[in-house]
């Protein structure tokens, strides 16, 4: 998703039109909902759990799935938000896009 986003965002900033301001506010409350996920998957690359941590870890995973767990539901509507953000954002640059070619063609004909 971040790949996607970057040359969009990118583009929206060069033209100082502020339609990337939604995408980064959306992505403030992602990285702050999913604070927790980040922070263990850092703890996960820099150690090996023992068995018992890792058992505990995979138990944690299949209640999560299971039931709902308020942590990672705000994190999965984060998500969901924050792409929905970015989904707007191509909508209206393509749809500027579009608009100015048809500006151009009723220039030309």
């Amino acid at each position: 998703m971040l790949v996607e986003a970057d040359p969009m965002v990118r583009s929206s900033e060069e033209l100082a039109n502020g339609l990337e301001v939604p995408v980064y506010a959306a992505e403030e409350f992602k990285d702050h909902a999913c604070e927790f996920l980040h922070a263990a998957v850092r703890d996960r690359l820099q150690r090996t759990p023992g068995f018992g941590e890792q058992f505990v870890s995979d138990l944690s995973s299949v209640v999560a799935l299971v039931f709902p767990v308020p942590q990672v539901e705000r994190c999965a509507e984060a998500l969901e938000a924050y792409s929905g953000a970015v989904a707007a954002l191509s909508r209206k640059i393509n749809n500027s896009a579009a608009n100015a070619l048809a500006e151009i063609d009723s220039d030309i004909n």
